[in-house]
């Protein structure tokens, strides 16, 4: 570790807001509660037009579009009776990335715990970095998120990623798995792993989680359980260095951390984007019956 900073950084490299927490989450909470210093790097602003037509209540043409969150609010939205302009796709990927720092504000808030000795140990700092990538940069100008990952999706991805790694020598890097079915997530990964193959003194091993969309082993194109069983190399696991603390970062993740995702405050530029967007995925991971996990390989 480096002089000064005896427990080191961790780099979180997260595609879009949001997959820090949904897929990272668990892991995070326990670098920060151990005391390293954790920087989380939003790889894209999540700028997709996606949430947009529902949040302003209407698409182009001037149809309108019902909020498919029914159990927060079943209305359709109205911009100008809630007091806010028509969001824009910038203006999305503007309030996502709010969501992203929100939420790992939240995640420093994590409650300490204790060294094998017993003493309390201080929760490291932490720190947002914006990688300016799009939405999309994993196979640009496909209309598919599980399109195949570009050469340039995947070089876009290492211009962001490498300086982290040249500048911090001996930190850890954690991302997405490489084979994970969507474009930027594989993107992210596959850049983390060729960044170690040209650079093995520089970089530790890497961590790369498997987000849950693609846990099932049944998959529509029936490759996904082989994909990822082939990327890991006998390496698959949960992350479980959290120990007697996962309760608590549990409660922690549930209670804190996803409320970024889901608040509603037009006036200061919360739009529950995370929850309007991938609903379902909060639920999966977060519900109340939900098993908290992480899945990673390196």
């Amino acid at each position: 570790m480096e002089a000064g900073n005896p427990m080191g950084r961790v780099f979180v490299y997260s595609p879009h807001p949001d997959d820090e927490t949904l897929s990272m989450g668990l892991a995070m909470l326990h670098y920060i509660a151990s005391g390293f210093d954790v920087n989380l790097v939003s790889m894209t602003s999540g700028d997709a037009v996606g949430s947009a037509y529902f949040l302003n209540g209407e698409n182009p043409s001037g149809t309108p579009v019902v909020c498919p969150t029914p159990a927060d609010h079943p209305w359709t939205h109205s911009p100008e009776r809630e007091g806010y302009l028509p969001l824009t796709t910038e203006g999305i990927g503007a309030a996502r990335i709010l969501e992203a720092r929100a939420a790992l504000g939240a995640m420093a808030m994590v409650p300490p715990i204790k060294d094998s000795n017993g003493t309390t140990i201080t929760p490291g700092p932490v720190f947002h970095h914006v990688g300016g990538l799009h939405d999309g940069f994993g196979a640009p100008g496909q209309a598919s998120s599980t399109a195949p990952v570009t050469r340039e999706g995947i070089d876009a991805a290492k211009a962001v990623i490498f300086p982290f790694v040249r500048d911090y020598p001996n930190s850890f890097h954690i991302t997405m798995s490489p084979a994970d079915h969507h474009h930027d997530h594989a993107a992210c990964g596959i850049a983390l792993r060729e960044i170690k193959q040209e650079n093995p003194a520089m970089l530790g091993t890497p961590l790369f989680f498997v987000s849950r969309l693609y846990w099932a082993i049944s998959q529509p194109d029936g490759k996904y359980q082989q994909d990822l069983l082939d990327e890991a190399h006998g390496t698959l696991a949960w992350f479980s260095y959290y120990g007697s603390n996962y309760s608590s970062y549990v409660d922690h993740l549930r209670n804190r951390v996803i409320k970024a995702y889901r608040a509603w405050n037009p006036a200061a530029g919360a739009y529950g984007i995370g929850y309007h967007q991938v609903r379902s995925q909060f639920e999966s991971n977060f519900g109340a019956n939900a098993s908290v996990a992480n899945l990673f390989h390196t």
